[in-house]
């Protein structure tokens, strides 16, 4: 506390000297006024007295204060600053080593989780393909259960139709040749048009169901005589020779000659072309001698029928073809009952050969009528849909009587 009383003590006499010395800058005069005094100012000499003891002064204080300053502090600020700096790079550099480390982390952690998200979306696909094959599976077992249930309930019904056939007669398996024979017949009736065959079958399967001796299968025995006596009152051709009698037009069709254009006969000269010797008949003469030259020269014919033109061979082979193409297709039709493609077969082949082939022939008129003999036919369908005896036998077989009950009686 008096270290800082003294100093203010100090620096007032220093304020007081400044002060003097600007006042006697600006109010004394210099030294060299000094020296030589005025003799109108006496009084100068003792004010600059005081002066000089004031500059001394304020020196001596001046001096006691001008002490020599050390270093060390502008060191340890230099060291500060360094240190500091050093500071701040080194944590400039560790920041951005960290910041790098931290990119390089992220970046991996975003490479995993990716490669993550694509091991969970391909493990999501395979169960989802997993699950759907799953689902497919347990339909198709569902399905695969429903079908052996289903067979199984039709095992356990066919076993027990052959437990009930095992308990019937052994003429139960003549019932079942004659449903046999009666199949056969139908066959016979709609997809071949046999209707011989079909009759020796049905009479067949009533001789089976005749040696069964069962009184009570005589309505099967009635509806079979119904079936025959109705196929017998079809009236029925005989197809083979009706289509033996084409094949012989077909192969007789290459020998055929063709209608050919006839030279035509010379008009008849007139017989009376001898001249006379008269001189007066110079004239007739002269009309005889003209008509000799021009009838020699030119000859003139007259046609009231059509010209037809040659054939070539290539021509008279496809002729040929096509009529027997036609003749074909008349069997075929002949064969399936088809009235109206047989007749126009029949007519397109019986207008070529008319047209083409020569009319004067034996051969070619008898072709002729052959095809008009079968044009002749008339095809009708076999209006017979169903035989009578079918249901019947269809019943015995499959309940051993003919009865509406279901229980087996053989």
């Amino acid at each position: 506390m008096e270290k800082s009383n003294k100093e203010p003590k100090i620096a007032a006499p220093v304020a007081e000297s400044k002060a003097q010395t600007i006042s006697a800058d600006t109010k004394v005069p210099t030294a060299d006024h000094a020296a030589k005094p005025s003799a109108a100012e006496p009084g100068v000499k003792n004010a600059a007295k005081p002066i000089k003891k004031a500059d001394s002064n304020m020196n001596k204080a001046v001096s006691s204060n001008s002490q020599p300053i050390s270093k060390w502090p502008i060191r340890l600020g230099f060291s500060l600053c360094f240190i500091i700096a050093s500071t701040a790079l080194g944590a400039s550099y560790w920041l951005y080593t960290q910041s790098v480390l931290l990119k390089s982390e992220l970046a991996s952690k975003q490479l995993q989780t990716q490669q993550i998200n694509g091991t969970v979306n391909t493990s999501l696909s395979y169960a989802k393909a997993k699950i759907e094959s799953l689902e497919k599976q347990q339909q198709n077992n569902a399905n695969a259960y429903q079908e052996l249930t289903a067979t199984k309930s039709t095992i356990e019904q066919l076993q027990t139709q052959v437990n009930a056939l095992a308990q019937r007669s052994p003429n139960h398996w003549m019932a079942s040749e004659a449903n046999y024979l009666v199949r056969m017949a139908s066959r016979k009736i709609w997809l071949e048009s046999d209707l011989l065959t079909a009759v020796q079958l049905l009479e067949s399967a009533d001789e089976r169901i005749a040696a069964m001796q069962n009184p009570a299968l005589l309505p099967i025995r009635k509806a079979l005589s119904q079936d025959i006596a109705e196929l017998k009152s079809i009236k029925q051709l005989d197809i083979s020779s009706h289509i033996l009698a084409l094949d012989n037009l077909i192969a007789k069709l290459d020998s055929l000659p063709l209608n050919a254009n006839k030279t035509l006969a010379p008009t008849p000269v007139s017989t009376d072309a001898q001249l006379s010797s008269d001189v007066s008949d110079w004239q007739a003469n002269l009309s005889k001698s003209w008509q000799a030259f021009s009838s020699s020269l030119v000859t003139i014919r007259k046609r009231t029928t059509d010209l037809e033109p040659l054939l070539s061979p290539e021509q008279q082979w496809y002729l040929t073809e096509n009529i027997k193409n036609r003749l074909l297709q008349a069997q075929s039709a002949l064969q399936h009952k088809d009235n109206q493609h047989f007749q126009q077969s029949l007519a397109m082949a019986k207008q070529w050969l008319s047209q083409y082939f020569d009319l004067h022939q034996s051969n070619t008129l008898e072709t002729i009528e052959t095809i008009n003999k079968l044009a002749e036919i008339k095809l009708t369908p076999i209006a017979h849909k169903q035989l009578i005896a079918t249901p019947l036998l269809e019943q015995l077989v499959t309940f051993g009587d003919i009865s509406t009950s279901g229980e087996p009686t053989l």
